[in-house]
């Protein structure tokens, strides 16, 4: 899970997101129908995605989870790297939007989760 403080409001802050990946702005990324992000690079590609899961009740935190298919085990190679690109894109491209990023060491029960 990656927890993001936002100096302004995070519903701002995930919509600037997700325009910017419609966009295309972000070539490393892609994100699909349901808004969920995934590397675009072909040796991560659709094996994980990462959605916006909440926002805080004050608008200043948006927490991000790791979503694998149910037929992947999420390594620890997979967990760091679509964790450490997500970082590194969002201090990349809404740097003045966030005020510091927490990363969970390992999926987190009842946030990260499996889909079909």
């Amino acid at each position: 899970m990656i927890v993001v403080y936002t100096r302004g409001k995070a519903s701002v802050l995930a919509k600037h997101i997700i325009e910017a990946l419609r966009k295309n702005s972000i070539p490393e990324w892609i994100i699909d129908s349901e808004n969920d992000l995934t590397l675009s690079n072909v040796q991560w590609r659709h094996k994980s995605w990462m959605r916006i899961k909440h926002l805080s009740a004050n608008d200043q935190i948006l927490h991000f989870a790791m979503i694998g298919p149910i037929s992947t085990y999420i390594t620890s190679d997979l967990y760091a790297d679509f964790h450490s690109k997500l970082a590194e894109m969002l201090l990349k491209n809404f740097d003045t939007e966030i005020q510091s990023i927490e990363i969970s060491s390992a999926l987190t029960v009842g946030v990260d989760e499996s889909v079909n």
